[in-house]
């Protein structure tokens, strides 16, 4: 203290320190959603300092998250300081699928991760002309802050489909190769098809967004080359050789003896079909028959049979063949000429049967009479 002398009295002041002032913050709302404002503001204090700098009694922050701010307030030169911590509400995290679609067709936006959505295109299911990205909000249950998610729509373009055509044998595979999309389907069912006859095949290609087109495979079948095989002569005796001949083309040959070349010799003990096969000049593999007959011949003399009968011989163009009643209407004749070639073949209708071999050239000729495939009579007939 001090005092002070004046006229006719004393006068003492005396100075006591100013208590602090007694500051609070105050929030606008009690939580704020992420990114959004918030408004705080000071009192208890004539003057005031935030720590964001700002120097009035309220303030507006935009907090990202958990933040603590505080304000430094002055009266009378006593300071004092208030602390706010500000508690962000969640937002729900969302996911949307993203894609391409054909021009022209719809995309369905398909959001995850909140309880009820809003589509900036106002629907779940969008029909883009161009590359769209579309936003998806959804709010909270607590809080109601909003969380959001982007779907990017692109328009994908129509797959360019090509696929090869080409040749085959009949019967034989052909691999459809196309090209152009990511997944294929055939209207052969399979990118493998074995045609019979020439064929047009359909390809339909996807890319991965769906959208689908069309290409066609035409395969060509190339016909066959049927063999012509033959046996000089088609009749022998049990021991006897006949030659296999054909009249192929064709530079190489498989016979089922396994033989190789176009012309061999067999000796079969029975009557016995051979077969070959040959590639043509398309490569497509070819077949062919020849049967040789064999009969338990024990001489150059015909093989008779007393109950079959043939006259005259030798003749002039006419002869006769008297058959059992048993053989009648099942029997056949087949006549061969000396290199073995089958120069007549005729039904025996009945019990006496009359050949015309008017046409024949005179020569040595075998006959043969079948009975139901089975042979019963072999002979020699001169005809002159």
């Amino acid at each position: 203290d001090g005092s002070v002398e004046g006229e006719g009295f004393d006068m003492n002041v005396i100075y006591t320190g100013a208590s602090s002032p007694s500051v609070s913050i105050a929030a606008s709302s009690p939580t704020v959603c992420s990114g959004s404002p918030l408004t705080l503001t000071a009192t208890g204090a004539d003057s005031y300092v935030w720590s964001t700098t700002a120097t009035t009694s309220s303030v507006t922050v935009t907090p990202a998250g958990v933040t603590v701010y505080s304000v430094t307030g002055t009266t009378c030169a006593s300071t004092n300081t208030a602390v706010y911590t500000v508690t962000i509400s969640p937002s729900p995290s969302i996911t949307v699928n993203s894609g391409a679609v054909c021009p022209g067709n719809s995309f369905t936006i398909i959001p995850t991760g909140g309880t009820s959505y809003t589509y900036s295109s106002g629907s779940a299911v969008v029909t883009p002309t161009a590359a769209t990205t579309y936003t998806i909000w959804s709010a909270s249950t607590t809080g109601g802050c909003l969380g959001y998610a982007l779907s990017t729509v692109s328009i994908s373009s129509y797959p360019v489909i090509s696929a090869y055509s080409g040749t085959t044998c009949s019967g034989s595979p052909f691999t459809i190769i196309p090209s152009g999309a990511v997944s294929y389907t055939y209207s052969g069912g399979s990118a493998v098809v074995s045609p019979t006859v020439t064929s047009t095949y359909t390809i339909t290609g996807a890319n991965l967004a769906g959208c689908t087109a069309t290409a066609v495979c035409n395969v060509t079948v190339v016909p066959g080359t049927p063999i012509s095989a033959f046996a000089t002569p088609t009749l022998i005796c049990v021991g006897e050789f006949a030659t296999l001949s054909t009249t192929s083309s064709a530079t190489s040959f498989t016979w089922n003896t396994g033989a190789t070349t176009p012309t061999i010799s067999v000796s079969p003990t029975g009557n016995t079909v051979y077969s070959v096969s040959s590639l043509d000049v398309n490569g497509c593999l070819n077949f062919g028959n020849v049967t040789v007959l064999v009969n338990p011949c024990t001489s150059i003399e015909e093989l008779t049979a007393s109950f079959i009968s043939v006259y005259p011989n030798p003749h002039t163009g006419i002869v006769n063949l008297v058959l059992p009643s048993e053989l009648a209407q099942h029997a056949v004749l087949e006549m061969y000429d000396a290199l073995g070639k089958l120069m007549l073949k005729q039904d025996l209708k009945q019990e006496l049967n009359t050949i015309n071999t008017m046409d024949l050239p005179n020569g040595l000729y075998t006959y043969k009479v079948m009975n139901q495939s089975q042979v019963v009579k072999i002979g020699k007939l001169v005809k002159q």
